[in-house]
């Protein structure tokens, strides 16, 4: 991976997310409430091979949310984490199109569209699920700190968990 695809990767994933927490935090305060909402997937918790990159973007972001509701408590502003199927992350981004001009039709533009639009490999059930998750817990007075989504992902985080426990229990002394 280039060096300029790691800097893009935390500038998406990690920058981004800092910048609109750093223009929020002001108006939240002033209205004394508001609940920032950070979407990551199972690879903030168990990182695979070919997404190095974006598995630390993502724990990154989990650490800083975390040290950020620590800090914003006081103000009645809350931070909710929710963790998805890695596949949210990985093969969507949900576009609403503009009705389609048929001279954009052939082109680059227009093939990508086609795809986009067209994609089986859309995860729709996840998707679903994972907007019905932060949908429930948007208004909230009380929201978690984290919510997962999806069994897999409950599934894997468990087993990371005993994984550590088990290492904790062997190895601590």
């Amino acid at each position: 991976m280039e060096d300029w695809q790691v800097a893009g990767q935390i500038e998406s994933s990690f920058v981004n997310c800092t910048n609109v927490m750093e223009v929020m935090v002001p108006v939240f305060k002033k209205q004394q409430y508001g609940h920032f909402i950070a979407v990551t997937d199972i690879n903030a918790s168990s990182g695979g091979p070919g997404v190095g990159v974006l598995s630390g973007t993502q724990q990154a972001v989990e650490s800083f949310c975390e040290g950020v509701a620590l800090s914003l408590l006081s103000f009645n502003i809350r931070v909710t984490i929710v963790q998805t199927d890695a596949e949210i992350t990985l093969l969507t981004n949900p576009v609403v199109f503009a009705k389609p001009l048929p001279k954009y039709k052939s082109t680059l533009v227009g093939k990508t569209r086609d795809i986009l639009a067209n994609s089986t490999r859309f995860p729709t059930k996840a998707f679903d699920n994972t907007l019905s998750a932060i949908t429930a817990i948007a208004g909230i007075k009380d929201p978690p700190g984290r919510l997962f989504v999806g069994e897999n992902v409950i599934d894997q985080v468990k087993n990371k968990l005993t994984t550590f426990s088990e290492e904790l229990d062997n190895y601590s002394d």
